[in-house]
């Protein structure tokens, strides 16, 4: 008895569900499917960004820097202040560890939901400190 009741309720659920997005004409009473309109996401452009990070958000400047060239997980980064920068491109002659340099770039935004060893970062200048 258990099993009927239970098989008549699914059932009825069943079709209370599938008629969802369906509709009665009302001239000759019968059903057909309404569309389903898919929204495509829109798109944001940003003029701000950067071949290396295409699509993000610029963050923030800086402007002559001072900061320590570290390696971290195989990549040369920039850090200063409790902040790690990550490059886009490096020159090759400041890629050493420990180096001291001034620089000057920009950071970028990071994709949501996804962690990052540094800041994504673009350098416009960089030199030897002094």
């Amino acid at each position: 008895m258990r099993l009927f009741l239970f098989f008549c309720l699914s059932i009825s659920f069943g079709q209370c569900s599938s008629s969802k997005n369906k509709t009665v004409k009302p001239d000759d009473q019968s059903v057909m499917e309404e569309p389903r309109i898919e929204e495509e996401p829109a798109v944001v452009v940003n003029t701000d960004s950067h071949p290396c990070f295409p699509g993000r958000e610029k963050l923030k400047s800086f402007e002559n820097q001072e900061a320590t060239i570290v390696t971290i997980i195989g990549r040369p980064m920039l850090v200063f202040d409790y902040t790690r920068l990550d490059p886009c491109e490096i020159p090759k002659e400041f890629t050493k560890n420990d180096l001291k340099v001034i620089v000057s770039g920009d950071t970028y935004a990071t994709p949501p939901n996804v962690r990052v060893a540094g800041q994504p970062f673009v350098i416009r200048n960089i030199k030897l400190a002094e």
